[in-house]
């Protein structure tokens, strides 16, 4: 629900901002889009690590012009099945998350950017009963940080070959567990600090109001608990992207 109502907000945001820049620039836009993702990873822990494939969809959102724009991107939730320190309990996570940025163009033709945002995550991991009355049953997660990011948009025979990258080097949250029928506490809460590095490398082209992009992405997270200093967790992925956008103010 948090996510939503962020993205939500992300809209809004948007629509405000190109109202904003329309007076100061010509080729002032907003536009909507979505990705597909087809990722391949590994996700790891101290117990062991558990690889899996799935294909997962993006929301786009942004608005700008040339020289500056805001971009935002998410996914609500998505299912996994993955349970490295449970191999006979295969685990049911979902994922979500949001993040956006203000880029800013650093020439006059728009190609190459560089940006400043932010990025929240959200998981939760459940084992389906009946699990050991000793272990904690339901676990989740939310960090968030600051996001940089650039981007190199290359022209190559009339299209564009667009190389992103972002770094989060300081993500902050809360892990939580509970569903225990022995433990102790019931409910326990720690604090969890991770980085991250997001990577894509695409062709686009466009025709009248729409673009599509076909390309990969990579992703890298690490976490570990705070307090303790003792590793969490940490999953690497790699796959293909398929993107379509609409320009719904031009």
């Amino acid at each position: 629900m948090a996510l939503l109502k962020s993205a939500r907000l992300l809209v809004v945001i948007a629509a405000v901002f190109v109202c904003t820049v329309s007076p100061l620039a010509a080729d002032a836009q907003a536009w909507i889009g979505a990705d597909a993702w087809y990722l391949n990873g590994t996700h790891f822990e101290s117990s062991g690590s558990v690889h899996d494939a799935f294909v997962a969809p993006t929301f786009q959102v942004g608005a700008g012009g040339n020289r500056l724009q805001l971009r935002g991107e998410g996914i609500p939730t998505f299912g996994v099945t993955s349970s490295p320190s449970n191999p006979n309990l295969p685990a049911f996570s979902q994922v979500g998350f949001v993040d956006g940025a203000v880029m800013y163009a650093l020439d006059d033709r728009a190609r190459y950017w560089l940006g400043l945002g932010g990025l929240v995550i959200n998981q939760e991991t459940q084992l389906p009963g009946p699990s050991n009355p000793f272990q904690y049953a339901t676990e989740s997660s939310r960090v968030a940080g600051i996001r940089y990011a650039t981007e190199l948009k290359l022209p190559v025979r009339g299209q564009f070959l667009v190389l992103d990258l972002a770094a989060m080097p300081a993500l902050h949250g809360t892990y939580f567990a509970d569903d225990c029928t022995f433990c102790n506490p019931k409910e326990f809460s720690t604090g969890e600090s991770g980085a991250m590095t997001d990577a894509s490398l695409l062709f686009e082209f466009s025709r009248a109001r729409s673009t599509w992009a076909f390309g990969m992405r990579y992703l890298n997270y690490s976490a570990v608990y705070t307090q303790y200093q003792v590793f969490a967790d940490r999953n690497v992925g790699f796959g293909l992207v398929a993107r379509y956008t609409f320009s719904v103010v031009r």
